[in-house]
């Protein structure tokens, strides 16, 4: 068995105090075992000793967090009400020793709220030997919300004295992080035969991927975020140049959703694997051509639909075999349109977007290196951080779809402060500063020309 230490030394004080109290009681019990124990983690399996494992029923208590143990980490068995007075300074809640002992453990102090600490399971092995303590300290995802300030999780337990005093007490520790997000939809292949064939006027999309390549997660959530945010962009600043619908809102576009809300997206697995359409000439032509095939050519009939493929790799801080574009399709029938999109706006490594709208900013203040050079927002080339990628990619896919929308590219300065905004120019990377105030600032603008000509545009006014 290998074990060791799991939190810093106690401090001074409250081991002599300890010692006294440990001399006079281990002495008399005959065991190994003091009675203020340091509970040391091992690295043996948790289901070692399982043959003659007797589990001890938990009682949960609720304790102060003890003096003079430190900031660290702390696990300790706790086996007289002298031991018990001499960590918390106060005798015990009712816990009568002689027949109950107990355990207390904590993570440590913690730089934020929303962590737990647990101890979910207490038993003996080896013919009673040895005692074990099953703790837990679970921390929050980047996905909760937490208070930012200093915290000391615990938890304690009693439970019933062994039948034979062990002489080795031992901690089987685990860590989680918690996700505070709602579990994600499955994605399955769509059925084409089952396509709502008769829509018209609306954004679509067909997401497709190799054959050899899964879904990834939360694929649903994220595009969903996507498709709020053009709405959303789009919406506000049709209204900040003056553009409302009949009920007083910015203008915007009308997406193919489900009752929900939620987008309908086409998934498509492809006949291939990944490593044959990037040997094309064209890999996103050849991953379009086949959209094209398979699809229902009513799908794409006057509509603006996103064909969206993965395909993208990294190599040498460069992505391959990806790109996007979008135009306006009116052979498609009036005020048709589509955008070609690699699936690198997602994140290559990382998400991009993220599963609720909400938590969005988060996503555009990412550090780390992205891992690909790029022109940023501030027209640099170089290595971006993910937030950095993030507002680049996530701005050249609306920059498509603004295309799919018949807008040209414009590069006017409109404010004469030397940073061209405009989502139809290079103001398209800044996106991030509509969401995070550590985002580009100015952020992406629509701009006066872009909206005059969508005023017009018949997927602005259903």
């Amino acid at each position: 068995m290998r074990a060791s230490g799991s939190t810093p030394v106690l401090l001074a004080a409250l081991v002599a105090l300890a010692g006294a109290v440990v001399a006079g009681c281990a002495a008399e019990s005959g065991d190994d075992l003091e009675d203020l124990a340091d509970i040391a983690t091992t690295e043996d399996p948790i289901d070692t000793g399982k043959a003659d494992a007797v589990d001890l029923a938990l009682t949960p208590l609720e304790l102060p967090a003890p003096a003079g143990v430190g900031d660290g980490e702390v696990r300790l068995l706790i086996r007289s009400n002298l031991a018990y007075r001499a960590l918390f300074g106060a005798d015990a809640p009712p816990v009568d020793f002689s027949r109950r002992w107990v355990v207390y453990y904590s993570p440590g102090v913690q730089p934020t709220g929303g962590h737990l600490a647990a101890i979910d399971r207490i038993w003996t092995t080896h013919a009673g030997q040895i005692l074990r303590v099953a703790t837990r300290h679970e921390a929050p995802g980047a996905d909760c919300r937490v208070t930012f300030a200093l915290s000391r999780p615990r938890a304690a337990v009693s439970f019933p004295k062994p039948r034979r005093t062990p002489s080795l007490a031992v901690a089987h520790h685990q860590r989680e992080v918690r996700s505070c997000a709602p579990p994600c939809r499955a994605i399955a292949p769509t059925d084409l035969a089952t396509l709502d064939l008769s829509v018209t006027g609306e954004v679509r999309a067909i997401y497709f991927v190799p054959r050899d390549r899964p879904f990834r997660a939360c694929l649903g959530e994220r595009l969903d975020t996507f498709a709020t945010l053009a709405r959303d962009f789009f919406r506000d600043e049709m209204a900040a140049e003056g553009y409302r619908d009949a009920g007083g809102a910015g203008k915007t576009f009308t997406l193919d959703a489900d009752p929900a809300g939620r987008w309908n997206v086409v998934y498509l697995i492809g006949r291939e694997d990944a490593a044959w359409y990037q040997a094309q000439p064209d890999p996103p032509g050849a991953a379009m051509t086949e959209m094209f095939a398979r699809v229902p050519a009513a799908f794409h009939e006057r509509n603006v639909t996103l064909y969206l493929y993965d395909l993208a790799e990294v190599s040498g801080r460069r992505l391959l075999h990806t790109g996007n574009a979008g135009s306006g399709a009116p052979w498609e029938g009036p005020g048709s349109g589509y955008v070609l999109q690699g699936a690198h706006f997602l994140g290559v490594g990382f998400d991009t977007l993220a599963t609720d709208p909400a938590e969005q900013a988060a996503m555009f203040e990412q550090g780390g290196d992205a891992g690909v050079d790029d022109w940023n927002g501030d027209q640099v080339f170089g290595p971006m951080t993910r937030g950095q990628y993030a507002s680049t990619y996530v701005g050249a896919a609306l920059h498509e779809l603004g295309h799919a929308f018949y807008l040209e590219h414009t590069f006017v300065d409109h404010d004469g402060d030397g940073i061209e905004t405009n989502l139809m120019g290079n103001g398209f990377r800044r996106l991030s500063g509509r969401y995070s105030p550590h985002g580009y600032q100015p952020a992406t603008r629509l701009g006066p020309d872009s909206a005059a000509a969508l005023d017009g545009a018949l997927l602005f006014n259903p």
